[in-house]
């Protein structure tokens, strides 16, 4: 478990890592935003031939997960565990030369538990976007973007950021880092 605990840890530092924006010097304007969530649930029911759980979360929703081989150590969760899921998302944005063009890049990093401990997996997803700003609006906090496939994102942004030199038809590049860590524990 202390593997996957170090795991949550890294999870972390590397969402708050993609806040870092790193921007050239011919690029004016940075905007961050993290956000994050967690919740636990309680193993009601586990059929360890179909790889199938169920959860009762804490909002009382039951919702039954069929597991794939990826997870590792399947039969070692128990009718009664808990499971505890995190999710992390980190947003850096900032206005660059208009002469780039849209281009989109992606990677994903994943830990999964050593055999003979409980299951448990840290996911982290990072992409790189430049996109076209479609919208600004000031009041909530959005900036909609449109990506190099023609795909329209909406994004939130900090409140302590100014939107002054975000204007429409400004080319962007986005960095986003999305982490997810699912570990079971005994009650």
């Amino acid at each position: 478990m202390a593997g996957l605990s170090l795991g949550v840890a890294l999870a972390a530092s590397l969402v708050l890592s993609g806040c870092n924006t790193n921007k050239p010097a011919d690029e004016t304007v940075g905007v961050v935003d993290a956000q994050g969530a967690t919740a636990t649930a309680t193993v009601q029911s586990i059929n360890y031939q179909t790889r199938e759980v169920t959860l009762l979360w804490q909002d009382g929703q039951l919702v039954t997960y069929k597991c794939g081989p990826e997870v590792r150590n399947f039969d070692q969760i128990h009718q009664g565990d808990q499971v505890n899921a995190s999710v992390a998302e980190a947003v850096a944005l900032w206005v660059g030369p208009a002469s780039q063009a849209p281009t989109a890049e992606a990677g994903t990093a994943m830990l999964r538990a050593k055999k003979g401990e409980k299951p448990g997996v840290v996911l982290v997803n990072t992409f790189y976007i430049s996109a076209k700003v479609l919208k600004v609006d000031s009041v909530a906090r959005s900036v909609t973007l449109q990506g190099p496939a023609g795909n329209v994102r909406v994004l939130k942004v900090a409140p302590d950021v100014n939107l002054a030199n975000v204007t429409v038809g400004n080319d962007v590049s986005v960095r986003a880092t999305e982490a997810v860590a699912l570990w079971v524990e005994k009650p």
